[in-house]
């Protein structure tokens, strides 16, 4: 395994002071990129997610201009 690789699997599974301790100051860059990543991905919503959600707010609107 290159030593790239290791440490991007490193920045999922470590800390940031064990990457630190392990690859050193100079490389936390590598675990400070996938971190943010990592928390980009969980905050925002996937499109498929947000579609569903609006179409099926769009058909409760729809049902009830239909039963007045």
């Amino acid at each position: 395994m290159s030593w790239i690789k290791q440490m991007h699997d490193d920045s999922f599974r470590l800390t940031r002071h064990e990457f630190i301790e392990k690859h050193g100051e100079r490389n936390v860059d590598i675990f400070d990129t996938n971190m943010m990543e990592r928390l980009e991905n969980e905050l925002s919503p996937s499109i498929r997610t947000m579609e569903a959600e609006f179409y099926t707010d769009d058909n409760k609107l729809i049902q009830g201009v239909k039963n007045k």
